[in-house]
């Protein structure tokens, strides 16, 4: 694993997840998944899709999962202190201590919620395709602020295609020439964290500006089975909203 600091309120985390902990994560998404895919109209400017999530599973045969849809969300509560621990609250606890080794790395304090335990977990995931495979899911995230001001911190796991993102964060110039905007471009590919602040003070500005072929990135994914086979050319972009004390 590569840890970046790329400011004090953001850390980049390339090569975080290992292929296992990917599947892993994925398998658990795949479980409670409750969208409706079929039946969303075709566009000529598809959007990336939120899934609707549900929190209870169950088996219905021993070859396939049911997944119960009367109660679905975009947002589904993780209990960070269940026995046994599931994959995203390891996956979590995992990328703070990476974002607080890379926060070291830089010779800057790491962030105060970052040393605090896990209070509670809220998971949303979005869908993106690649450009001009899907007439229903889309590839482009205008770049926003997420001005969530409760104190949380986001962690953001890519699982898929490669994701062409940006961040873009205020900073002081060393030159005394005020305040500047810093922003950073990358390939976000399949496994890598971004975990940064949400708040409005802290003025991440990020997004996506397209998804390409993750072909190059060892995973394979079709050969992993059918449920694998999305990520082909899919970019599920997991964000885990984590809070603090």
């Amino acid at each position: 694993m590569a840890g970046k600091a790329l400011c004090q309120s953001c850390f980049l985390l390339e090569n975080a997840l290992t292929p296992q902990e990917q599947i892993e994560l994925f398998q658990f998404i795949h479980e409670r998944d409750a969208t409706d895919w079929d039946n969303f109209p075709p566009c000529m400017n598809p959007t990336p899709k939120t899934l609707q999530l549900s929190a209870n599973i169950s088996e219905k045969n021993q070859h396939a999962i049911e997944r119960k849809v009367a109660a679905t969300a975009r947002t589904i509560s993780i209990d960070p202190n269940s026995q046994p621990k599931n994959v995203v609250v390891e996956l979590v606890e995992k990328a703070v201590d990476s974002s607080i080794a890379s926060s070291n790395d830089n010779n800057d304090t790491p962030p105060t919620p970052l040393l605090q335990p896990i209070k509670s977990i809220s998971l949303a995931v979005i869908r993106y395709c690649i450009q001009g495979t899907s007439s229903t899911v889309g590839y482009i995230l205008p770049p926003h602020v997420d001005h969530c001001n409760d104190g949380s911190w986001v962690f953001l796991f890519s699982l898929g295609c490669t994701a062409s993102f940006f961040v873009q964060f205020p900073t002081t110039d060393r030159d005394g020439d005020g305040d500047q905007e810093r922003r950073h471009t990358f390939q976000m590919t399949s496994g890598d964290v971004l975990v940064f602040d949400p708040s409005s003070q802290a003025r991440i500005l990020h997004g996506v500006t397209g998804v390409v072929d993750s072909a190059s990135d060892g995973m394979a994914w079709e050969e992993r089975g059918e449920t694998f086979g999305v990520l082909r050319e899919s970019r599920f972009g997991v964000q885990c909203r984590v809070s603090f004390g």
